[in-house]
């Protein structure tokens, strides 16, 4: 059995998305259960039934994470037998990149929702459209990217998306290629690579978000699911970031001494192959990464994904929250309450956890100029401010769980007085 305060967490972060926690418990033998464990599940629903009734409503979410069940494959796997092959263990190239991603968009608390062919007609609902090393998609899928990006969609794609449709057959090319700005090169074999920002103007942020480094590590792995291509053919777009050389291509040994330290093969030969593209197409833009950033365990990795798609939106995300990473924050419009609910849940890697000082979060106007911030379910008024481009701001202190705020907007109801914002 799991401890209370580790069940209580896992279901404050599952409520925080917008979902329904669970919990599965087990029968005796004798067909008895324990009436202790019963007693703490009710402890721990407790704070989720209070907001019970102020749940609900539309994702707020910027940024659509793409999810696609036909690249649940790796293709460094291609010729193996099936006997060799333990499905339950398997971690593909793609569902590495969507983990990171989701990871990252978590940290850097920007609220996403996933997205998947289900989803192809609503696409135009996000700002920033992730595209996290999709090895393959359908031609309907294809389409549907290309006419969201022609409309004013902005996307990021990364190493090997659109590279192959879903018949089987090898493809040359990236589907997407007039998309990107570039083309397919091949796999970059060297066993390390590093990304350096571009010195022009335009990249100028990557640089920043990279520093105190200069650069950024990229390992090429024999089982596919990280690494970089590289780029053939015409280019389109603009290159923000081009690949530097290690000091050696593959790892050394003893003998041919092909090594400058047990641990690291160092950056030593700039080159002018491109890594990261920027290229408008239509109304929309795109920024292709032939390395899976997203999928990078390393705090500049980190920095610099979440800079690209901050320089996608091209404007402050509609919630914008300031918090330790191991806050779960979920974002959901209510239209016919006239609210922007808000939900934050405390869920670190370890528990027992301890309360986090403080989580500030800003919101951008919405369909009317904002009234007030609302704590619930106790309705206590949060002290709020409000700037010039109409953009309310909040601060909840001592946040150890779950905690709701209801940003009410237009003539929505509220609970407690009008409150006045400076």
């Amino acid at each position: 059995t799991k401890a209370e305060d580790a069940l209580a967490r896992h279901a404050a972060a599952v409520v925080a998305c917008g979902a329904a926690a669970s919990i599965i418990d087990g029968i005796n033998p004798d067909g008895t259960l324990e009436p202790a464990v019963y007693e703490m599940f009710g402890r721990v629903y407790a704070p989720i039934a209070a907001l019970e009734e102020h749940l609900g409503g539309e994702p707020l979410a910027d940024v659509g994470l793409y999810f696609s069940d036909d690249s649940k494959i790796s293709f460094a796997e291609d010729g193996r037998p099936a006997a060799e092959l333990r499905g339950g263990e398997r971690v593909y190239p793609h569902l590495r990149a969507v983990r990171g991603a989701c990871e990252k968009l978590q940290q850097g608390q920007v609220p996403f929702a996933v997205v998947t062919r289900r989803h192809l007609a609503e696409l135009g609902r996000y700002r920033v459209l992730v595209l996290p090393d999709v090895l393959r998609m359908r031609a309907e899928e294809v389409a549907a990217v290309r006419a969201y990006v022609a409309a004013g969609g902005r996307v990021y794609a990364s190493r090997l998306t659109s590279l192959n449709a879903t018949d089987g057959r090898p493809s040359e090319d990236f589907a997407l290629a007039d998309l990107f700005g570039c083309h397919y090169g091949g796999e970059q074999t060297d066993a390390i690579s590093y990304l350096r920002p571009s010195p022009s103007p335009a990249a100028g942020e990557l640089a920043a978000a990279l520093a105190p480094q200069r650069c950024l590590a990229v390992r090429r792995q024999t089982d596919g699911r990280s690494g970089m291509v590289t780029l053939g053919g015409p280019m389109a777009g603009q290159p923000l970031a081009t690949r530097t050389a290690s000091m050696y291509a593959e790892p050394g040994s003893v003998v041919d001494r092909r090594y400058i330290s047990l641990h690291s093969s160092p950056p030593w030969r700039d080159t002018d192959e491109p890594m990261l593209i920027h290229h408008r197409f239509g109304q929309g833009e795109v920024i292709y990464s032939a390395a899976n950033l997203e999928a990078l365990d390393a705090p500049a990795a980190s920095r610099l994904w979440l800079a690209l798609l901050r320089r996608l939106a091209g404007a402050p995300w509609r919630v914008e929250v300031q918090a330790h990473p191991c806050v779960w924050t979920g974002a959901f419009h209510q239209p016919e309450r006239r609210r922007v609910l808000l939900l934050f849940a405390n869920y670190p890697p370890m528990t027992p956890a301890l309360p986090v000082p403080s989580v500030s979060f800003t919101l951008q106007p919405m369909a009317g100029p904002w009234l007030r911030l609302v704590e619930l379910p106790s309705g206590v008024e949060v002290a709020a401010q409000r700037d010039a481009a109409g953009a309310i701001s909040g601060t909840l202190a001592h946040v150890d769980g779950l905690r709701a705020v209801a940003a009410v907007y237009g003539d929505g109801e509220g609970h407690g007085g009008q409150n006045s914002l400076d």
